[in-house]
């Protein structure tokens, strides 16, 4: 073991050369500490099998092996018919081992957060997700896999994201300090891992908000929970947000978001508390003008199924005309199934493979009738309700 200081970075270098399984080595050090670690892995499969290597290894005294048998008993009931998953889950839990992902349901994820809070489980295998809101009392985190599989095959994970699992240890509330550690498995990578996580500079952050589907998405689920009620509560609302921040032109900003508010109240997802009368004559006063603006603001029964769902509202607007279409003509449940497969929230669509394309143009040609398409302009469906 080599220690010194990164005076550029503020980090202090841990260097341990260790025979056998560093990850072993290194979680069973931690135990011996008497502190706890999270292990952060790239899948869900990884995260298990970690989970069930590790647990092999570790001693308990009686009265651990009896709460954890409990605990594990608990794990192992979540669902009214346990899944192999569950099975491997309560035999990790056994010997104070964990894992955490995004599979496991939420009484199954709370018990195992609530334990690694009161010491009882040591250690936890977890996917990413866990990096993201939750105060946990890690003195070290171990991040295992600094590559997963993207568009471009096996690629390094962002350093903003290493970082924030980095931030998991040594929490003020828990700790006076942490250790992150990652693992090399020679000097080459170690090298590589120090110029990319250590001394590298974090991406650049931008608001998501600026995407269309999401601030539409947003809009609406602000809407339908009550947050907002009026156009310059909404206004307001957003002229506090980070995006607001980066976009910094306030009137520009206000018209997207006033163009916004027309497009879900034309697709009959939101509506005006009190209108102003439609009209054919081309002088509307100011007044008038002034009191739709100020308006309140609410989501029609439609617009809030569309936010319980939390789709995009134009895929809503879409679908839904589509389905009204296709009660006028003939089809399957294949067309439906390819109508909801072309929609945002399916992307990125699979690949297809070359020799794939001629079988599946044919059967696409021969069932052309039975496709449903989705004209966007003419549509009358505000009044349905999904």
């Amino acid at each position: 073991m080599r220690r010194g200081a990164d005076t550029e970075t503020g980090f202090r270098i841990v260097k341990i050369r260790d025979e056998g399984d560093p990850l072993l080595n290194i979680t069973l050090d931690t135990i011996r500490r008497g502190k706890q670690a999270l292990i952060f892995l790239n899948t869900k499969q990884r995260a298990e099998k970690a989970a069930e290597d590790l647990s092999k290894h570790i001693i308990l005294n009686a009265e651990e092996k009896k709460k954890l048998e409990e605990l594990s008993q608990k794990a192992f009931s979540a669902l009214e018919t346990p899944t192999e998953q569950c099975r491997k889950l309560a035999s990790a839990i056994r010997q104070g081992v964990a894992f955490h992902h995004s599979g496991l349901v939420q009484e199954q994820r709370e018990l195992i957060e609530e334990n690694f809070r009161s010491g009882l489980i040591k250690i936890i295998c977890c996917t990413p997700t866990l990096a993201y809101g939750l105060d946990l009392p890690a003195f070290r985190v171990i991040v295992r896999d600094l590559k997963r599989f993207g568009t471009r095959g096996m690629d390094w994970i962002p350093v903003l994201e290493v970082q924030q699992m980095f931030g998991r240890a040594g929490r003020p509330s828990y700790d006076s300090e942490g250790e992150a550690i990652c693992i090399a498995d020679n000097e080459a990578q170690e090298d590589l891992i120090r110029k990319r996580y250590i001394h590298g500079v974090p991406e650049e952050i931008y608001s998501k908000l600026a995407v269309e589907p999401v601030l539409r998405t947003y809009i609406l689920s602000l809407i339908s929970a009550g947050i907002v009620s009026s156009r310059e509560s909404i206004l307001s609302f957003f002229t506090r947000t980070f995006w607001a921040h980066q976009f910094r032109d306030t009137n520009t900003l206000y018209g997207i978001i006033e163009n916004m508010l027309d497009q879900l109240r034309e697709w009959g997802f939101v509506e005006w508390g009190h209108n102003v009368k439609e009209t054919t004559e081309a002088f509307v006063s100011a007044d008038e003008l002034e009191n739709k603006r100020e308006s309140s603001i609410m989501a029609t029964r439609l617009g809030q199924r569309v936010s319980q769902l939390y789709i995009d509202p134009l895929t809503a607007y879409e679908l839904i005309n589509s389905f009204q279409i296709a009660e006028k003509k003939e089809h399957d449940t294949f067309a439906v199934l390819q109508r909801i497969s072309n929609t945002l929230e399916m992307r990125p669509l699979l690949n297809v493979r070359v020799k794939e394309y001629e079988e599946i143009e044919d059967f696409l040609m021969e069932h052309e009738h039975l496709l449903i398409q989705a004209p966007r302009e003419n549509m009358t469906w505000s009044m349905m309700i999904l």
